[in-house]
């Protein structure tokens, strides 16, 4: 248990072998089905944004990403601090459609930022 009030650890079971997830995702994206990340964070992410609070997810390669998230009555806001520089410029490439796939899927506005 976590010695912080309001902070909850979220850990996501891979199907994958650790340690490869992060290369994969790589030459998943130079093949051009960058898609496949954006599906795997959107998921992590849209149980989250339902709640307001501080969080962390484990992703399946061990980096993990700090998410902030605050509820108002017409949006969500997201903020994403990621544990590495890469992770944090390839949350910055996508962050647009990141944000869009999370207003899709839980059907109200997004407001995502990346640190």
């Amino acid at each position: 248990m976590n010695a912080y009030p309001g902070f909850l650890a979220v850990r996501r079971q891979s199907q994958e072998k650790s340690g490869d997830s992060l290369a994969q995702l790589d030459e998943l994206a130079a093949a051009g089905q960058a898609g496949m990340e954006l599906d795997h964070l959107t998921g992590e992410l849209a149980p989250l944004a339902g709640l307001d609070g501080i969080f962390e997810v484990i992703l399946p390669d061990g980096e993990t990403l700090g998410v902030a998230v605050n509820q108002s009555d017409k949006a969500t806001a997201i903020l994403l601090t990621p544990s590495s520089r890469q992770l944090g410029e390839r949350l910055k490439g996508k962050r647009t459609e990141l944000e869009r796939r999370l207003a899709r899927h839980i059907g109200r506005d997004v407001s995502l930022a990346v640190l």
